[in-house]
């Protein structure tokens, strides 16, 4: 009888034993299953964004590097061999290789140029709201006028501290000449070929074409929405900025 007992209490704590392993040790599942690849869902739908539709307090920041700076006063410099002769612009490519300028750059400039003569680009408005902007606070420092095309600002103002000492400019673009300068980087001009539309390195602060450039055709029609025009604020006399864009 105690025989039969203990073998009992000795196949109770085996069956005891192999349960609690079981408890212990993970049933091995297998290799997870590959769901494959994800089912392509083409472009983001956008149709139910809210539509921008005039003035915001969004502001885009852009600090020029070194680069950008040396590329605008390079097309600076080069704007001496362009000129507009009705409706045209006329790149004398020739003389400023004779000059010395660097074949590569000015091969660029004189594909852009080329470019703008075959479209609608109206030269001209960017060139004039330009002139009225200058880098030196004595001139022109208040000279907002309203444009007679699209009724929006263009010019400069500037604020001073209570000692006099200049501090910011706010450049003012009109939505016309804004959507000339938005065509014009569409069409591919980049830096040099900007800054070439600046009558002359005093009549506007020259990183100003870098950071037109370099803000990009999105934020300028993002800030131009609704016909705004765009407004950009120079913080202190530095050339490389930081430039901030918003509409007007």
């Amino acid at each position: 009888m105690k025989k039969k007992m203990f073998k009992s209490s000795v196949s109770l704590c085996l069956v005891v034993v192999f349960l609690m392993s079981l408890a212990v040790s993970p049933v091995a599942a297998g290799p997870p299953e590959h769901a494959g690849p994800p089912e392509d869902a083409g472009p983001p739908d956008h149709s139910n964004a809210p539509e921008h539709a005039g003035p915001h307090n969004n502001i885009d920041k852009i600090n020029l590097s070194e680069d950008a700076i040396d590329e605008a006063k390079l097309g600076v410099e080069l704007s001496q061999y362009v000129n507009y002769t009705e409706d045209t612009l006329v790149f004398d490519y020739e003389s400023a290789l004779d000059d010395g300028y660097d074949k590569d750059n000015v091969l660029v400039l004189k594909e852009d140029i080329d470019k703008i003569n075959k479209s609608n680009i109206d030269i001209d408005k960017i060139k004039n709201s330009f002139r009225t902007f200058s880098s030196q606070p004595s001139i022109l420092s208040n000279s907002l006028t309203e444009c007679s095309t699209c009724g929006t600002l263009e010019g400069q103002t500037m604020d001073f501290n209570d000692l006099g000492w200049f501090e910011y400019t706010y450049l003012y673009i009109c939505s016309c000449t804004t959507e000339e300068i938005i065509a014009l980087l569409k069409g591919g001009a980049g830096v040099l070929t900007i800054a070439t539309f600046i009558p002359d390195a005093s009549s506007i602060p020259t990183g100003v074409a870098a950071a037109i450039a370099g803000i990009g055709t999105a934020a300028l029609e993002y800030h131009n929405a609704g016909s705004t025009g765009i407004k950009v604020n120079i913080m202190g006399p530095p050339i490389n900025g930081p430039y901030y864009f918003s509409s007007q």
